[in-house]
């Protein structure tokens, strides 16, 4: 029954992200079944238009995943924790599970932290010094 009960939640993970694309509607065009522009233009399936806006789309998948995968790591290693009931062993392999649980966490969070800082310091020299045209205003006045 457990298996079973596991092999569900998986499958659901893992068929969502199809059920979702299939629920999406298609436009079609007024008084009939035909898609709009079927066969017209070829349609960007990414829905981004440059590679940051794609590394960003796929490191905050990857975030998302991760706080999962972090919470379910979590809470096993507690588990394992009650589990050992006193046995020293199985106190420090709990022990290194929740260590490394927690690097885990801090790499992908530091990972999101320093793409965030990256794609703010671009678009900073994007917009050119930083000086803001009220204080391009005061020095100048000064």
């Amino acid at each position: 029954m457990k298996k079973i009960f596991i092999a569900i939640f998986i499958t659901s993970f893992v068929l969502m992200p199809a059920i979702l694309l299939v629920a999406q509607t298609v436009p079609t065009d007024p008084g009939t079944s035909v898609p709009m522009d079927s066969g017209k233009i070829i349609s960007n399936p990414l829905k981004v238009d440059s590679i940051a806006e794609l590394l960003n789309a796929v490191l905050d998948i990857v975030v998302q995943i991760g706080v999962v995968v972090v919470t379910l790591g979590i809470i096993y290693s507690g588990f394992l924790l009650v589990k050992a009931r006193g046995n020293p062993g199985e106190i420090k392999t709990a022990r290194d599970s929740i260590i490394w649980t927690l690097i885990g966490a801090a790499i992908v969070l530091g990972a999101f932290v320093i793409a965030q800082i990256v794609q703010n310091t671009v678009d900073q020299l994007k917009r050119g010094t930083g000086v803001t045209q009220v204080d391009y205003q005061l020095i100048n006045k000064s």
